[in-house]
């Protein structure tokens, strides 16, 4: 099943004559509508209902979340950088929640040609750049907020954002860039400590105005980090995927229904072609297993380039798709330690690279 989160009905509208889903009863209030493979719903703006409307679905009898289902966030957002053009649809490797601090990393584990964004997702509509207070952090209080509790223009409450393309997580030093201009890459570099929180990935780290903004090259939505923190507790990370297309420059400017649904309806046939692919590939897949000699070498490659926990899940699941493509991974993975391992790592910068390298042969 194919599992599709809007906050708004002028983003789904495009979704649900694409898919031809048809409406059904509402879940404790939420629109839902859907086919025999996707099922579409309509969670309201902002993050906490975006997680209300998640897990009133996913712990429906209507919905039972498998190891072989998508869970696909779509929608709106703002964009400072103004050489973006309106419509541009950008693919989110990283999310944080400006309210928490939280980050979240979807696994990018399946090659694509989609620009990669990191999300900030605030509690309310964001007019302007994106600041820090005196200490250098980032919070709710230190933006430039306007707020707007009118259902009629929620439309326009999709917050300011600037493209980031192949951001490195972590220190803005770390920032690199293939090209001048956004390249379409497939890749992701993730940088930050993680924690696990009941088996699941979740970040906590504190993070500065460096780190998110000297870049100009980021997002801002409203309902992202909301979707992840309850899906998380149903899928895994290389199960969610969370696409946001270009609708304003930051400038407080209301946009229509009409200008939303057509922004939509010009980007899901790119995003169709692309995810109903990969549904019918995790429809094959048996669940993610591996043999004790397998296990073991994990073990070996995770301690050997030092990988973080996030890291550690993409490994995983890298692998487990390697093999079931060309039936083993081991021989392939102990010929790449050999070749590029030569000696211990100093610490996990160097891991990371090391990763990247890893993550490019085996993609």
């Amino acid at each position: 099943m194919i599992t599709i989160f809007t906050a708004l009905y002028c983003e789904a509208e495009p979704i649900i004559r694409y898919f031809d889903l048809k409406r059904q009863n509402n879940i404790n209030g939420f629109q839902l509508f859907s086919n025999n493979s996707i099922h579409l719903l309509i969670t309201g703006v902002g993050g906490i209902n975006a997680a209300i409307g998640v897990t009133s679905l996913c712990s429906s009898s209507i919905n039972t979340p498998t190891f072989n289902d998508i869970v696909v966030n779509l929608g709106i957002c703002g964009a400072e950088n103004l050489t973006l053009k309106k419509g541009t649809i950008l693919l989110g490797n990283k999310i944080i929640d400006l309210s928490t601090n939280k980050s979240y990393y979807p696994d990018m584990i399946f090659r694509h040609k989609f620009i990669e964004s990191t999300i900030l997702t605030s509690p309310v509509p964001v007019i302007g750049r994106v600041r820090s207070n005196d200490k250098g952090c980032i919070t709710p209080e230190s933006l430039s907020l306007i707020y707007n509790d009118s259902t009629e223009n929620n439309a326009s409450e999709s917050n300011t954002s600037t493209l980031h393309n192949l951001i490195q997580r972590g220190n803005a030093k770390n920032v690199t860039y293939d090209s001048p201009t956004p390249t379409l890459q497939s890749c992701v570099h993730i940088d930050c400590a993680d924690d696990i929180s009941n088996g699941q990935l979740s970040s906590e780290n504190n993070f500065t105005v460096t780190d998110l903004v000297n870049t100009d090259l980021s997002i801002t939505d409203m309902e992202a980090s909301g979707v992840f923190h309850a899906a998380k507790l149903f899928y895994q990370p290389h199960q969610m995927f969370f696409f946001k297309v270009v609708s304003d420059y930051q400038d407080g400017k209301k946009i229509s229904k009409k200008e939303v649904s057509s922004l939509i309806s010009n980007n899901i046939s790119q995003i169709a072609h692309w995810i109903l692919p990969i549904h019918d590939e995790l429809l094959s897949c048996a669940p993610m297993s591996f043999y004790e000699h397998e296990k073991a070498l994990l073990n070996k490659t995770a301690e050997e380039l030092k990988l973080t926990v996030s890291m550690q899940f993409q490994l995983k699941g890298l692998m487990h798709y390697y093999k079931i493509k060309h039936g083993d991974f081991v021989n392939d993975l102990e010929q790449f330690l050999q070749k590029n391992i030569t000696k211990p790592l100093k610490n996990k910068n160097e891991g990371k690279k090391y990763f990247e390298q890893l993550k490019e042969s085996f993609l």
